[in-house]
Order: C-alpha cells, then sequence, then structure tokens
C-alpha cells in the first residue's frame, strides 16, 4: 500500500525558538496593491513555490502551513552566499522521534514568485536529511512557513494552482465561502472534526491543515487514548521525515466531518507518538488534514483575523486514488529518472511477485522506465483493481521480468 510515495509530513516543532518574524508586511510585499497572485506547481500532493533566495538563487520550497518557519534544507547555499549564522537551536521532526540542530539565520530576503523581496528570519539544517528528490522525483529546497505569510489573508486555488495573497483591509469572503470554527497555534491553522473510526462512536479530534502533507489523512494513535485501528490496516510507510521514512498504519475510517462536509470510508494513516511528545503542551492535535483533502476545496486562511474559509472545487467529489501494487519508489540519477524500490508491504502485489527492496526498476512493459517520472509511475500504480502491471528489474547485475495484478489491500 503506497500513499507513501505522495507523503511528506513537515511538523516541525522548534523547541526554545528565538526565531523573528521577519518584516513582511502589506506595503513591502503588495505595493500597496489590495492582492497579488503567485503560480505554483501541484507536484506530487504538494504546492511548489518558485523562490528567489536572497535575491541570488532560483530555488524551490514547499509552502507548508504545519510548519511556523521557513526552512532552508542546503546548508551549502547560505554557506556560499556568505551568510551568517546567529544561533543553533534544536527542532524535532516530522518522525516526532528524532531532535536535531539548526541554525538562524536573519534578515534573509526571500522573493516569492514575482512578489518583491523581503526580508525573513529563516532556518537552515546542517544537513539535508530530507532527500525529497527522492521521494517526489523534482527538485526541492526548503519550505515556506506560515510566519512568512502571516500578516496576510492567503487564499489557495488548487483548481487554477495559485495562491492569492490579500491585504486584509480589502478581503471580504466570496459567496458560498464557510467560515469554519478554527483556531490558530503559532500561525497553524486546527479545526475539531466529528471522526468515526467506527459507525457506532464518534471523536472530536483536533486536526491540523496541512499543506505540507501530501496524504488525506493522518491520526495518532494514542491521542485520545480511546482511539482504536479499524479492524483491516496494514503495516507501511507513511511519510518521510527527519529521522527518515515514518512507520505506521494504513487503514480505511468510517467518516471524518471537516464544517459541513462529510468524507466516508476515507484512506487514513494512523501514527503512534512517543508518550512524551504527547503530554507536550504543543502537542494536543490529534492528527492532521493533508492536500489529497484539502485540494478538494478552495480554501482561505485570514491570518490576521484567525479566520478559515474554504469552498468545494470541482475536485470535490473525485474520489482520492491510492497505490494498488505495495511498492514505495524513490527517484534516483542526475536527472531524477531511476526508480529505486524503497520497501515492498508483505502480501501485496509487488511482494508476491518476488520484487524485492533494492531492486532497480528499468521498464514498464515495452518501454524503458527512464521514459516515465515518478509522479506518472505512481498514477499507473494507482489503476483500477485487477490491472495487469509488467516491469523489468535490475538485481544485482541480472534482468529479472516481473508482472503482477493491482489489489486493493484493504
Amino acid at each position: 500500500m503506497k500513499i507513501i510515495s505522495c507523503t511528506l509530513l513537515f511538523l516541525f516543532l522548534v523547541l526554545g525558538s528565538t526565531v523573528g518574524n521577519g518584516q513582511a508586511f502589506p506595503e513591502a510585499l503588495l505595493k500597496k496593491d489590495k492582492k497579488a497572485v503567485v503560480a505554483f506547481d501541484y507536484q506530487h500532493n504538494f504546492i511548489v513555490l518558485d523562490i528567489r533566495f536572497h535575491g541570488i538563487l532560483p530555488l524551490k520550497f514547499i509552502y507548508d502551513t504545519g510548519a511556523e518557519h521557513t526552512l532552508l534544507f542546503k546548508r551549502e547555499y547560505t554557506d556560499i552566499i556568505g551568510l551568517p549564522y546567529q544561533k543553533r537551536i534544536p527542532i524535532i521532526g516530522a518522525d516526532q522521534s528524532l531532535e536535531l540542530d539548526a541554525l538562524i539565520c536573519r534578515d534573509v530576503l526571500i522573493g516569492v514568485g514575482d512578489l518583491p523581496a523581503v526580508e525573513n528570519d529563516i532556518l537552515v539544517l546542517e544537513e539535508d536529511l530530507f532527500n525529497l528528490e527522492q521521494l517526489t522525483g523534482t527538485p526541492i529546497d526548503g519550505l515556506l512557513g506560515t510566519n512568512f505569510f502571516r500578516n496576510f489573508v492567503v487564499e489557495i486555488d488548487f483548481r487554477r494552482k495559485q495562491l492569492t495573497i490579500w491585504d486584509p483591509s480589502e478581503y471580504t469572503p466570496a459567496r458560498k465561502f464557510q467560515e469554519l470554527e478554527v483556531h490558530f497555534k503559532n500561525n497553524k491553522p486546527y479545526i475539531h472534526c466529528p471522526t468515526r473510526i467506527f459507525p457506532d462512536s464518534t471523536l472530536n479530534m483536533e486536526l491540523l491543515f496541512d499543506t505540507g502533507a501530501g496524504l488525506p489523512l493522518l491520526l495518532h494513535n494514542n491521542t485520545p487514548p480511546s482511539l482504536a485501528l479499524p479492524e483491516k490496516t496494514i503495516t507501511g510507510r507513511i511519510g518521510m521525515g527527519i529521522g527518515g521514512m515514518m512507520k505506521g498504519y494504513i487503514g480505511k475510517i468510517n467518516s471524518v466531518k471537516i464544517g459541513a462536509h462529510e468524507f466516508h470510508q476515507l484512506i487514513t494513516s494512523f501514527q503512534d507518538l512517543e508518550d512524551p511528545l504527547v503530554q507536550h503542551e504543543t502537542k494536543t492535535r490529534n492528527g492532521l488534514i493533508g492536500n489529497q483533502i484539502l485540494s478538494k476545496f478552495n480554501l482561505v486562511i485570514d491570518f490576521p483575523r484567525n479566520k478559515l474559509y474554504l469552498k468545494p472545487n470541482r475536485f470535490f467529489r473525485k474520489k482520492i486514488k491510492y497505490d494498488k501494487s505495495g511498492l514505495t519508489l524513490f527517484a534516483v540519477g542526475s536527472n531524477l529518472d531511476q526508480y529505486l524500490v524503497q520497501d515492498v508491504v508483505k502480501g501485496s502485489p509487488a511482494d508476491e511477485a518476488g520484487i524485492l527492496p533494492g531492486d532497480k526498476i528499468v521498464g514498464f512493459g515495452w518501454w524503458p522506465a527512464s521514459w516515465y517520472s515518478l509522479d506518472r509511475i505512481t498514477r499507473k500504480l494507482q489503476r483500477r483493481e485487477g490491472k495487469k502491471i509488467k516491469m523489468k528489474v535490475l538485481r544485482r547485475g541480472e534482468e529479472l521480468k516481473k508482472s503482477f495484478y493491482l489489489k486493493d489491500l484493504l
């Protein structure tokens, strides 16, 4: 089961943070205009923005409402430019267990799309432990956290693939937008959602609206303690964090309700949290809602007034697709057009076909694998149950032919 190849969770908790908020005020960013539009790419269920880093480097950042601060993965960029580091602080990554150090850079010029560059304090990882190129098949250099647009209203249009940045004094919600009961922690939006793991019981779950997550829904197993897994689950890798691939469970829940909209038989990931993190006051949430659900809406985040609005778009009734092969693939090579098997779910079609971690996929049917992007391969492995997949793999120098039929493991 591979929701994994399109799953990334950026849930950074900054401990003892002294990171500043930057100077992204309307008069600097909008130049007295009431709004500005920024185009984005939607890659592997992530909002990918073009960034001008310190007015010099063209980089790619994910817009992540699950992260408070802007984060650069590659220290070599700040080293080359010669930016000074002010302080080293500890952060906890998406796996909620590994703690490591990040460096603070002050007053870095960040330009998003065609917007004017503004000064912003950022965090810099000393070592890039994400390897997002492998996970997404596209270059990713960092993430843009909620602090960057904290003085604005941000409208996310997944259909048109654009962000609209509004001066708050000029914004009024358009017709048919529903206002949600929401609260903000560190500029990150949370809502309470009635959630049914089973048909006969409802839990009121506090969920983060997280554009840094490419999955539909993630719940933390032991928050609350009464939360039980669905009867049928599989063990799998549910995302990539600082500590590497995150393990958990994947199953279908009965329903989750977001405002007036209810989703049934929803593919959901489940993650265990360590007890100290469950007790931490900033870790009281029960999980998160990711882009596979958020992309079904036009979403408006009014940071200054702490409001959240949404309206269904044309993707609303489109079924969420997921992997039916059991493969987790990484893109490698200088052009990210070579594909390695990173993991195989036990009992899955790929497992029964004898495909092993470490195998290199070199072809699909008659066609070389290099003709495919990772995103296209992912869609190929999400097709209808019973679809036959033929592939060639390279193992210790020997080319092997493999075939299997896609199967819904849940």
